[in-house]
């Protein structure tokens, strides 16, 4: 599995919301970290990179809270997230994951992250890549 083999950067560029009234929203991440298997027990919650490879896992978190007034979390349908894979060490791809369980980016380390759920989708390097789900919203 390649799920993790190679060192990125990630820049998260944000989530873009459908609604099901057929109108868009825009809500910027609340916590981003990574997790590494070398230093299970060390947060990266202030880091400024975001680092996966093989001994490593980046973690992205949005709030429905800070939708418009009028929006209520039950009317989004559907989240896309944009990210921009910067460097890449060595070829390969990456994929994203679904996370179901709760995580904060100040505490979060290898030896208290979640587990990974179901595929959202994977990317190679060099571009702008926009993953879509349904139901995790």
């Amino acid at each position: 599995m390649k799920r993790y083999q190679k060192i990125r950067t990630l820049l998260a560029v944000g989530f873009v919301l459908i609604l099901s009234v057929a109108a868009l929203g825009q809500t910027p991440l609340t916590d981003d970290t990574f997790a590494s298997s070398v230093t299970p027990t060390t947060n990266y919650g202030s880091s400024i990179a975001l680092v996966v490879q093989s001994s490593s896992t980046s973690y992205f978190k949005i709030s429905l809270g800070s939708l418009p007034a009028t929006v209520s979390a039950s009317s989004v349908s559907k989240a896309t997230l944009t990210v921009y894979v910067d460097h890449v060490s060595k070829s390969g791809t990456f994929d994203v994951y679904e996370v179901n369980n709760s995580w904060a980016e100040g505490s979060l380390t290898y030896s208290t992250a979640p587990g990974l759920g179901s595929k959202i989708g994977s990317a190679i390097s060099d571009q702008w890549r926009p993953w879509q789900w349904h139901g995790l919203v």
